[in-house]
């Protein structure tokens, strides 16, 4: 998870460098950019946070207009071929996870399906926003990408409780244009090299240990952490990686 906080402290550095007390407006003006009038909301307003993905093939920004409960996010999108511009709010249900968990601190970048703006929630959460090219919203997860494949594919590593006596790893893998994510870590059946780790553990815990130190002491649920990177094939058929319990 340091990791992951130095690159999203990275991210954030390397982002366009747009100043929080600006403006949109003046934002846009100073990357030679005038939008319609009506076209983009809350160009007047400093608007926070205000990250950019700027381009040769346009610009991408994902913003906040208005505070507190009013709150609300938007994508507006540039296109350099067309001259074109287009708007959207960002809205989901209320199933995914709330969007005051994901207003802070986001970074854009494209993938190919389309653009992910992710948002830092705590030193083990992030919020993903998944958008299509038209800047609907196909999904936010609670987590953050590790793996982006070239037909739009993502494999991501769900949020980890920071605060829980153990830290699991999970990883699933999302199509935006499919029906549901798939969990690809941990697969049950459980192959032997995790069975036989989880008999270790069960053999270990005892119920005085697990009292003393408030601990579930679930056999199944241990400490994880990946280690290195994750790698896919260049088809997205296979997914390579090392976890250490």
């Amino acid at each position: 998870m340091a990791t992951r906080l130095a690159t999203a402290i990275a991210l954030l550095l390397a982002a366009t460098g747009v100043a929080r007390s600006e403006t949109l407006r003046e934002a846009l003006k100073a990357r030679g950019l005038r939008p319609p009038a009506g076209a983009v909301p809350g160009l007047d307003q400093t608007v926070q946070p205000l990250q950019m993905l700027d381009d040769d093939l346009g610009l991408l920004v994902v913003y906040t207009v208005g505070g507190r409960e009013a709150a609300r996010l938007h994508a507006t999108r540039f296109e350099r071929a067309s001259r074109s511009w287009k708007t959207a709010p960002l809205g989901w249900s209320k199933s995914a996870l709330p969007m005051e968990f994901c207003l802070g601190g986001l970074a854009v970048e494209r993938f190919a399906a389309g653009f992910l703006a992710m948002a830092h929630i705590n030193p083990s959460a992030e919020c993903t926003i998944v958008l299509g090219d038209d800047l609907s919203v196909r999904a936010v997860l609670a987590g953050w990408p590790v793996v982006k494949l070239a037909d739009g594919r993502i494999v991501y590593q769900r949020n980890q409780v920071h605060f829980a006596p153990v830290h699991p790893v999970a990883l699933a893998l999302l199509d935006p244009h499919g029906p549901a994510e798939v969990t690809l870590y941990p697969r049950k059946p459980y192959q032997p090299v995790r069975t036989a780790h989880i008999a270790r553990m069960r053999a270990a815990y005892t119920e005085a240990w697990c009292n003393v130190h408030n601990h579930p002491c679930d056999p199944d649920v241990f400490d994880e952490n990946v280690h290195g990177a994750i790698v896919a094939d260049a088809r997205g058929d296979a997914l390579a990686f090392v976890m250490a319990w």
